[in-house]
């Protein structure tokens, strides 16, 4: 569980020429930042050039200043053990690289300034983090309680109230995420009202990214083991080991508790993260075509709300973490049997499921709207 790339790759993330290198970076980054700043300022936007242009100086001098200390002979470590960098972590920072680099090459096919999408996406990044962790917290709201007030009911040793702001253990929720990117692209399309953006094209230039960071983000759900699938009747599937989300929840189950301690593993599992992922990226490709041959504005937003929305309903047919709940249980064996999990496995309908239909529908009016009201595309 939670493997780490100093395991992997044996990276040791520690030391002063680590810290050195860290401080540079930092140093770079608020000197852009006192550049942008600037920008800001001459643009007649005062008060945000001032108030940037006040933190990133200050912070700019507390990595100078770490910087410069990394050179003296009694230099502290500012971190006193290894930082490890979780695989889930990690994959998650190579879904947002990935976005924010597709949005920025996908923009002028739509005449907006590719600055002005890195801003929207840096900050939908930002919230949508607060978004999807927010989301999930809620969920799993008792046991967040409980890691703090009765830690051994929830397995753990000793209390842990900040457990809520631990991300590396993989607690987002896609749609939480979704929805509070929604409020800053209203906030962006506010903003920018006497731009020419409509939320079509926007919303278009979204998409692939969104498609791309979210594969990312479900092949980093698979090394921390969550959002793992139903055993399935195939030959096909990956096995759990002892001390995995998965394992540990089998284990609850005393008809197969004593084959899971015998063996160490659990029985063949479809790997629903993996499938979710294929599924993006495709959807990534197919998205990139539209927007070549471009198709009218909104309708890249409509298929990708109707094909995730598709591939998230049936993908949960074969997903077994069953805590986010279910609207509704409904049993189809003949369903079940197609996807080869169990007879009496629960086929509708989860939380996610429902959330997938009205991802659907809003599809439909994108699609609907876009051939209705806007003209194609053009360059």
């Amino acid at each position: 569980m939670y493997p780490d790339l100093l395991g992997i790759f044996g990276v040791t993330l520690y030391g002063t020429g680590f810290e050195r290198v860290l401080w540079i970076i930092g140093v770079l980054l608020m000197i852009w930042g006192i550049v942008s700043s600037i920008q800001i300022y001459r643009k007649g936007r005062h008060g945000e050039g001032v108030i940037q242009g006040v933190i990133v100086t200050a912070l700019l001098i507390w990595f100078s200043t770490r910087l410069y200390h990394t050179f003296m002979p009694n230099y502290t470590l500012t971190f006193s053990e290894p930082l490890v960098l979780h695989s889930y972590a990690f994959m998650i920072l190579v879904g947002i690289c990935l976005g924010i680099f597709t949005a920025t090459r996908m923009a002028p096919y739509r005449n907006v300034p590719p600055k002005e999408m890195a801003k929207l996406c840096l900050w939908m990044v930002l919230f949508g983090f607060i978004g999807a962790r927010l989301a999930h917290v809620i969920v799993e709201a008792p046991f967040y309680w409980n890691a703090c007030f009765d830690p051994g009911s929830v397995g753990l040793s000793e209390s842990d109230c900040l457990r809520t702001l631990n991300f590396a253990e993989g607690g987002l929720t896609f749609y939480g995420g979704v929805i509070a990117g929604i409020f800053v692209l209203l906030f962006f399309m506010h903003k920018h009202r006497n731009d020419g953006f409509t939320l079509l094209t926007i919303g278009d230039l979204l998409t692939a990214p969104l498609a791309i960071a979210h594969a990312c983000g479900r092949i980093g759900c698979l090394a921390a083991g969550c959002c793992w699938g139903a055993i399935t009747n195939g030959n096909i599937g990956i096995h759990y080991h002892t001390g995995s989300f998965a394992f540990d929840e089998l284990a609850k189950n005393p008809e197969i508790a004593p084959e899971l301690m015998k063996s160490g593993e659990t029985p063949l599992m479809h790997a629903t993260q993996l499938y979710e992922a294929g599924g993006e990226i495709i959807l990534y490709i197919v998205l990139w075509l539209m927007l070549v041959k471009k198709v009218r504005n909104g309708m890249m937003l409509g298929t990708w709300f109707i094909a995730y929305g598709v591939l998230r309903f049936v993908v949960e047919i074969m997903r077994d973490d069953t805590e986010r709940g279910a609207f509704f249980d409904a049993v189809v064996p003949a369903i079940n049997k197609f996807f080869l999990v169990s007879p009496d496995h629960n086929t509708f309908m989860s939380t996610s499921q429902g959330i997938a239909c009205v991802m659907i529908v809003l599809g439909i009016a994108s699609i609907i709207a876009s051939a209705a009201r806007t003209p194609k595309a053009s360059t």
